[in-house]
């Protein structure tokens, strides 16, 4: 494989994919290498995916229907001047605030329903479980605390913000046996 492919499996060795393990991994060991594995925890083991990708790829699918729906149910309307990235930021943001993993996967659900797709299927959006975390440090990859939610810490109070990395960091310990 090129250097620009195998940069590529490599540019999301971050938040815990399921993509991590299942090419990343294989790589790494083949070329005698580690790697730390920056895991948000609460998605592990739930199936759930990372929210923003899911209302991105709602946005590409449908952007007429989503403006709709994101008007409807959070009363943000989409600025013509900010860019696709932006948008789904500003949704992104808005769903995760006050909300949980399976709160936001439920309106997420919602979105898909209403806009006939399933893009929470995926296979990019999919994340490791416990039995991929410790398969990978058994093997001598780090695994390294991401925040519990995959918040943003810009804006959140002291409080939430220590309750994002330590939780995270007290979850891995607590499945994983080490610091």
């Amino acid at each position: 494989e090129s250097i620009g492919e195998l940069l590529g499996i490599f540019a999301r060795v971050d938040d815990g994919y399921l993509d991590n393990f299942r090419y990343a991994f294989p790589v790494l060991q083949e070329l005698e290498l580690t790697a730390t594995f920056f895991i948000s925890t609460a998605y592990v083991n739930t199936g759930i995916t990372f929210p923003k990708n899911r209302v991105k790829a709602l946005v590409r699918h449908d952007s007429d229907g989503m403006k709709e729906q994101v008007v409807e149910d959070l009363g943000i309307e989409h600025n013509l001047i900010s860019s696709e990235e932006e948008y789904v930021e500003q949704i992104g943001n808005a769903l995760m605030q006050d909300r949980d993993p399976q709160e936001l996967s439920f309106q997420l659900d919602k979105w898909e329903n209403v806009l006939g797709t399933g893009v929470k299927e995926y296979s990019a959006f999919q994340v490791m479980d416990w039995t991929n975390l410790d398969s990978l440090q058994q093997a001598g990859m780090t695994i390294g605390a991401h925040t519990v939610n995959h918040r943003r810490l810009e804006g959140l109070t002291r409080k939430e913000v220590l309750d994002e990395i330590l939780g995270s960091r007290d979850e891995l310990q607590s499945n994983l046996g080490l610091p």
